[in-house]
């Protein structure tokens, strides 16, 4: 399950308690969550917010930056707080004078050992460029739209050869779609 959050909610002092109790009245595993952070503004890395992620992490509860390359996200962003996967901005991921900066940056989260997404991939043109650049995770319209879990369901029955996988784990332990009883969520085929 994937949760766009600001920095803002993860600071403040009673997120921690509002989340546990959100979550207990939901069956659904704490290492089943991806808060994606979605800042487009300067993050100031403070100790609660540090505090408040890193118990959400030992919980098993995953982070993310959304749209990296768009706004004003950093590496330092990624070094101090326990993220495990960037999803890279279309808007970087299309430009050309962007190519040896990206590989840069494909490099460094590859050695952090980050799970990479390549956001807004509507071609088979730029499927093919990110697999050559090795990004395995693509998201964008390329596959789908964003569909209701009615519309998942029928989605995997008219392609029964292609497999549907969650997001939330590097390339080699890729997790089967399987169940999905919540009928108002959005989910992103990949």
């Amino acid at each position: 399950v994937h949760i766009n959050i600001s920095i803002q909610t993860l600071q403040e002092d009673n997120f921690l308690n509002r989340f546990n109790r959100i979550a207990a009245s939901y069956p659904v595993s704490l290492k089943n969550i991806i808060f994606e952070i979605t800042e487009r503004s300067p993050i100031t890395i403070t100790d609660h917010l540090l505090s408040n992620m890193t118990q959400l992490a030992v919980l098993g509860v995953k982070f993310a930056i959304d749209d990296f390359g768009a706004g004003s996200t950093s590496f330092s962003y990624i070094s101090e707080l326990p993220i495990s996967i960037v999803k890279i901005d279309k808007q970087f991921l299309a430009s050309e004078e962007n190519n040896t900066v990206l590989e840069a940056i494909i490099n460094a989260l590859n050695t952090l050992n980050m799970a990479i997404v390549a956001g807004g991939i509507e071609t088979n043109m730029m499927m093919i460029q990110m697999l050559s650049k090795e990004i395995y995770f693509i998201q964008g319209y390329y596959y789908s739209k964003p569909i209701t879990s009615k519309e998942l369901f029928l989605f995997k029955k008219g392609n029964s050869k292609k497999k549907v996988y969650f997001k939330n784990e590097k390339v080699k332990n890729k997790k089967h779609f399987s169940e999905i009883k919540e009928q108002k969520l959005k989910y992103r085929i990949m």
